[in-house]
């Protein structure tokens, strides 16, 4: 738990060390296209987005338990957090919360759909939500005060969000 992760190259040479999740353990990597930017969270109850010489940009702090992923979006402008305390969140690059969802599970990963207009969510019981991407907070009251929104993965619900392989 030394809060440090290490960037290799194919050939074994470093290329940076993002040091700065004090008391945590990285659980996530993630890279844009141009591998220019890294984005990493951590059970230090961050998120953090860095350069590729190993410089942090932005500290993610509206957590309560372990993050256990970070994606970039596919145009790299946005930013998707699962954490343990329950929390789903959108951010963009400057740290503004776009979309937050709450729920009182934990949350185990959440990955954008491919048109990137909705977020696929996976608690830790087995149940999945799907739920939109980029809207308002209105719409997430009414959301989250409806219920029956979850249901159980299938085999194949599983192969298909790369949870398992085939």
């Amino acid at each position: 738990m030394d809060g440090e992760a290490s960037v290799w190259d194919i050939e074994g040479k470093l290329i940076t060390k993002l040091l700065g999740h004090n008391n945590g353990t990285v659980s996530y990597i993630d890279f844009t296209t141009d591998n220019k930017l890294i984005a990493t969270s951590s059970s230090d109850q961050t998120a953090k987005l860095w350069d590729i010489s190993g410089n942090c940009i932005k500290t993610f702090t509206n957590f309560t338990d372990f993050v256990n992923k970070i994606y970039f979006s596919k145009n790299e402008q946005y930013l998707l957090t699962a954490s343990d305390d329950g929390s789903v969140i959108v951010w963009d690059t400057k740290g503004n919360i776009i979309t937050q969802y709450k729920t009182n599970i934990n949350i185990q990963d959440a990955k954008f759909s491919p048109d990137e207009k909705h977020i696929l969510m996976v608690g830790d019981n087995g149940f999945v939500r799907l739920v939109p991407a980029f809207i308002g907070n209105d719409y997430i009251e009414k959301i989250e005060k409806e219920r029956g929104n979850f249901r159980q993965l299938t085999e194949q619900d599983k192969i298909n969000y790369g949870i398992i392989e085939k």
